[in-house]
């Protein structure tokens, strides 16, 4: 899939290199909790959002 348009559009593109779109939104779940912990840590946020 290449990531299409939107991984010319973006700083950081991260490409899963498979056509399972099952393991492509597994990946984009795992990515989307990383990136919320992360933010929640900076911001000194504790306990579910």
């Amino acid at each position: 899939m290449g990531g299409g348009k939107l991984a010319e559009m973006v700083d950081i593109a991260i490409i899963a290199e498979t056509e399972s779109m099952e393991r492509i939104e597994d990946l984009q779940l795992v990515v989307n909790h990383i990136v919320k912990e992360s933010i929640k840590a900076k911001r000194g946020i504790t306990g579910p959002c």
